[in-house]
């Protein structure tokens, strides 16, 4: 019995975190004195109301859920029972149809820790790459803050004077695979609005007509 009580409280704390799982099993429990249980029922079982609308199939697999919670729930509750009376063997007919609702939820609760864990890498390495760009973006202002003494010309001579020290320091922080091609950075880096054009229009020569 442990074992099953276990194994529900780890699929309610995955599934349905906020929900008490002690009250949502008294809840299911006393459906068990309905002549006829419906999915209404069952729902109304959670506290924590869900967008579960049944013509969609978010909404479906949603209510499947909780179906399959509350046959758990009851099952369970029967097993309990039936080893008090002694009567092992019906216990363990019981546990064979909870082990069918267990192993529905057992495999979706699988899928929804793979894809959180999904998630969160491609977060991560979404999040490391922009560090990697601020790091070279910086340095590039760095760069622009110290212009040839007659100040910044064209981009192209930007591009030109900045094209080897920029280059160095990628190379120095491991980061080609970020910026495969150094001028199409700092062009692309002067063509939009940023930081980086800033620097270069303050330390622009101001060429006369």
């Amino acid at each position: 019995m442990s074992e099953l009580n276990q194994r529900a409280r780890k699929i309610s704390n995955l599934l349905w975190p906020h929900e008490r799982l002690s009250d949502l099993r008294a809840r299911i429990q006393k459906l068990k004195n309905k002549k006829e249980i419906t999915c209404e029922d069952i729902i109304s079982c959670w506290e924590i109301e869900e967008n579960l609308n049944q013509k969609t199939d978010e909404g479906r697999d949603g209510v499947q859920r909780r179906v399959h919670f509350a046959h758990i729930v009851l099952y369970t509750q029967e097993v309990s029972i039936k080893l008090a009376r002694n009567e092992h063997q019906k216990a363990a007919s019981l546990v064979t149809y909870a082990a069918y609702h267990f192993g529905i939820l057992d495999s979706y609760s699988r899928f929804l820790l793979r894809e959180r864990a999904r998630q969160s890498r491609g977060k991560k390495g979404g999040n490391g790459k922009s560090n990697k760009l601020n790091q070279i973006s910086s340095e590039l202002i760095r760069l622009l803050e110290s212009p040839p003494a007659k100040g910044w010309g064209s981009e192209a001579e930007v591009v030109r004077v900045l094209l080897d020290p920029l280059g160095s320091f990628i190379r120095e922080k491991g980061l080609q695979n970020i910026i495969p091609d150094v001028g199409d950075f700092i062009l692309n880096a002067l063509g939009k609005r940023g930081a980086p054009r800033d620097a270069y229009l303050k330390k622009r020569v101001h060429i006369k007509n």
